[in-house]
């Protein structure tokens, strides 16, 4: 989510600041998964720069998700090193994004949020009773991020 991409690795450096909102993830039997998005705001800031004094300059950056997207997932390997991947089939969200507090840039489609939903490439989980932890490690930086998610209620 905060990852500057793959021409500016290296040069720009990206922290998080705050996340806000609401992401409902459910996986069902049929191996579908179900991503219920409503307000979802990652506030970030970059530099690239550093002032006299050798600080960074940062620039603030806010990004809202809003939407569905529904896809497809499976699992495989043995207890300790199990895997989740997964594609998105359909989309009906929009993100925003802007260099000012607050958001208001023109509205986008997305087809997935790297890092919170089921991806193509296989992210390691594990799933207790009421947690389940999706790790996702980005394939430019190979930095590593846990996304945890907690049990709101069963489905059959």
């Amino acid at each position: 989510m905060i990852d500057p991409g793959p021409e500016l690795a290296g040069i720009m450096t990206a922290e998080l600041s705050s996340v806000l909102g609401d992401l409902r993830l459910e996986f069902r039997r049929n191996g579908q998964y179900n991503a219920e998005i409503n307000g979802l705001t990652i506030n970030h800031r970059f530099s690239s720069v550093t002032d006299a004094q050798g600080n960074p300059m940062w620039v603030e950056s806010v990004v809202l998700y809003n939407g569905q997207v529904v896809g497809t997932f499976q699992t495989q390997g043995p207890e300790g090193s199990k895997t989740l991947t997964g594609a998105p089939l359909l989309t009906t969200g929009s993100m925003q994004t802007s260099m000012a507090p607050g958001g208001g840039g023109d509205p986008q489609e997305f087809a997935s949020i790297p890092g919170v939903l089921p991806s193509a490439q296989s992210h390691p989980y594990t799933c207790e009773e009421k947690t389940l932890t999706l790790t996702y490690t980005d394939p430019v930086t190979e930095a590593t991020y846990q996304n945890i998610y907690k049990r709101l209620e069963s489905s059959p």
